[in-house]
């Protein structure tokens, strides 16, 4: 499962960044496409005949791959009071930033040039 989120970040000083939390998203990723049942397998050297668990099992495996690949992305609206925070830097660069949030949590940020 991803997660991710979207904030608003508003300069307040050189070396001081207020963050408001907007959304959170979390994506489910598509696990399987096809579950393939065998016909037959081996079992402590014996040969075991799977075709009619196969058969019985096929609408089953067919609701449960249309399920897992059509799982929705949930978005959680986060705007409240308490989704603010602020972070401090201690550490800038043209690439690199280094902050602490007001929680103690160190993040680091890098600039990615795309060519």
């Amino acid at each position: 499962t991803a997660v991710t989120a979207s904030a608003s970040i508003e300069v307040r000083s050189p070396k001081r960044l207020q963050l408001q939390l907007e959304k959170g998203v979390f994506k489910t990723p598509e696990l399987l496409t096809d579950l393939t049942i065998p016909d037959s397998l081996y079992l402590m050297g014996n040969s075991v005949d799977l075709t009619q668990l196969k058969s019985a099992l096929e609408p089953v495996n067919e609701g449960v791959m249309s399920f897992l690949t059509q799982a929705p992305e949930v978005e959680v609206p986060l705007a409240a009071s308490g989704t603010q925070s602020w972070q401090l830097n201690t550490y800038l660069d043209k690439d690199t930033r280094i902050a602490r949030g007001d929680g103690g949590s160190i993040f680091l940020y890098v600039s990615l040039c795309v060519v």
